[in-house]
């Protein structure tokens, strides 16, 4: 994984669940590391239901692997203004890097 190609800053966020004083939970997203980052588009996919546009885009984020950092599915990713749900995690070589495969919606 070339360090050049690491140019973009990408902030992975996890779900934080806590309660309420009423006892409510409530689900907040607090930020699990800042990293340098690669994003490469992917094409994506326009469909028509319920009455509109449904855009999707796709984006495959490369980070170099870390031993604290352990993301999930369950994570996004906060690029360019944008948040990214991320789909699938990917090992890059032997702990080399991640490779992310995420989702961003847009209603159009």
């Amino acid at each position: 994984m070339r360090a050049g190609n690491l140019d973009r800053r990408l902030t992975i966020q996890r779900k934080v669940t806590t309660s309420s004083p009423s006892g409510e939970p409530i689900e907040t997203w607090s930020p699990l590391a800042v990293v340098w980052g690669e994003a490469r588009p992917v094409p994506g996919d326009e469909k028509f239901g319920a009455q509109q546009l449904i855009a999707t885009s796709l984006m495959t984020f490369r980070i170099r692997w870390r031993p604290d950092l352990a993301v999930t599915v369950n994570d996004r990713i906060s690029y360019s203004g944008r948040l990214w749900d991320v789909l699938d995690v990917r090992e890059i070589g032997r702990r080399e890097g991640l490779e992310l495969e995420a989702k961003a919606r847009t209603d159009l």
